[in-house]
């Protein structure tokens, strides 16, 4: 269990820390558009960030087995 809970914990921490940059991504936009579409995609980029915590405690309680 401890190989899962170390790709786990792992993939949580990558969503956790890289959550604004997977949602957004590489997209060119004016600096008046970034903030009106950063303001938008919020909501996304705070669910990412969720998700990376619970796949995070996920992973550790996968180590502690």
């Amino acid at each position: 269990m401890q190989p899962v809970g170390f790709i786990l914990f792992l993939i949580g921490l990558t969503l956790l820390l890289f959550g604004k940059r997977i949602v957004i991504g590489r997209i060119n936009l004016e600096e008046q558009d970034k903030e009106e579409f950063t303001f938008l995609v919020g909501g996304a980029i705070i669910a990412v960030k969720l998700a990376g915590i619970i796949i995070l405690i996920l992973g550790f309680l996968f180590l502690l087995l």
